[in-house]
């Protein structure tokens, strides 16, 4: 690694599970000593010795990446931790928090007819991206 933001998950809390995806299963966190509130992603491959040392590799360089990420339209990397909340390797990635979901969660919902979108909103979201 060329960085070293990896630390201890003992200084979060485990709150409500609120996704899960291809990488595995995401949860909503709070860090004990300030309060704020993060997402932590559990990869639902667990890292052991007959991990293939190319998807360690792998892992590590997507890692760097999320780490040198630095833009509005990006979640923001925290922090890793190559162990889950119950000390098991399963690496754990924690972001920002988005408290109103995704961009594909909204696009969902307004598929399935559940919220709308006036043009002001689409062209936001067109300019965002």
């Amino acid at each position: 690694m060329e960085k070293d933001y990896s630390f201890d998950l003992y200084q979060f809390e485990k709150l409500d599970k609120i996704g899960k995806g291809s990488y595995g299963v995401v949860y909503k966190v709070k860090e004990k000593k300030t309060g704020l509130i993060y997402a932590a992603k559990i990869s639902k491959e667990e890292l052991s010795e007959d991990t293939p040392k190319e998807d360690i590799i792998n892992l590590f360089r997507e890692i760097n990446i999320l780490f040198k990420i630095n833009h509005p339209a990006t979640v923001k990397f925290i922090g890793f931790s190559d162990k889950n909340f119950q000390n098991e390797n399963y690496p754990t990635i924690i972001t920002e928090y988005l408290k109103n979901g995704s961009l594909l969660n909204l696009l969902n919902d307004v598929h399935n007819g559940t919220k709308e979108l006036n043009n002001t909103k689409k062209m936001m979201i067109l300019i965002g991206i």
